[in-house]
């Protein structure tokens, strides 16, 4: 299995935190609709599990950061990595944005 964890300082609130990666998991969900074929949310909304052929990874966000975390078994990477790009790139720019304000 592969680990895949990264996490981004936000330096918003956690309630805008909260707001931003659901815009960020409904834009990677439009982008990568071929890849992804599950997402989770945690009854909070601070959560979401993202899944698709071979991968799981959970996207979270705190007071202070937003994090991903999961495993990737080897053989899946190749489908993988477009969507753990596509999770950094989006989340970079959601989050990035406020920061450069």
């Amino acid at each position: 299995m592969a680990l895949i964890h990264f996490s981004l300082q936000h330096g918003t609130s956690l309630t805008e935190a909260k707001e931003k990666l659901h815009q960020s998991v409904n834009e990677l969900q439009q982008q990568l609709k071929a890849l992804i074929s599950r997402i989770e949310w945690s009854n909070d909304g601070a959560c979401a599990l993202v899944a698709g052929p071979g991968f799981e990874f959970k996207i979270s966000v705190d007071e202070q950061a937003v994090i991903v975390e999961g495993n990737i078994p080897l053989i899946a990477r190749l489908l993988a990595n477009p969507a753990v790009a596509g999770v950094k790139r989006i989340l970079e720019q959601t989050f990035q944005a406020h920061l450069k304000e």
